[in-house]
């Protein structure tokens, strides 16, 4: 299996990426479109297969959705530990410096 997936992202009524969508449907894949604008030719496809049952994809949280990906954070529910700000910045992601140093290149915001 390639994907569990097929993602339209934009496509004309006759464009190849309806058959990519309905080779994906044959397979029992889940066949996803992003809306367009009706007035371009290049949205007519997408629509169409939003129409005709595709899920709609506005925002990566809607792909994440359909596809089940959301994480489980039940167990958060429970927790009864805290974090102070201390033990937090030990695991803060260490940066570039942001000016030079002497004998050492640096990076200038």
């Amino acid at each position: 299996m390639l994907a569990a997936a097929v993602v339209v992202v934009e496509a004309n009524v006759t464009g190849g990426a309806l058959i990519t969508a309905h080779h994906a449907l044959i397979q029992g894949r889940e066949v996803l479109a992003t809306p367009g604008d009706i007035t371009r030719l290049a949205s007519g496809g997408t629509n169409r297969l939003i129409r005709d049952g595709a899920i709609p994809v506005f925002d990566a949280a809607d792909l994440i959705e359909a596809l089940g990906l959301m994480p489980d954070f039940s167990w958060l529910a429970n927790a009864t530990t805290r974090v102070d700000a201390t033990e937090l910045a030990a695991h803060r992601p260490l940066r570039a410096p942001t000016h030079p140093q002497p004998g050492r290149p640096g990076r200038q915001e």
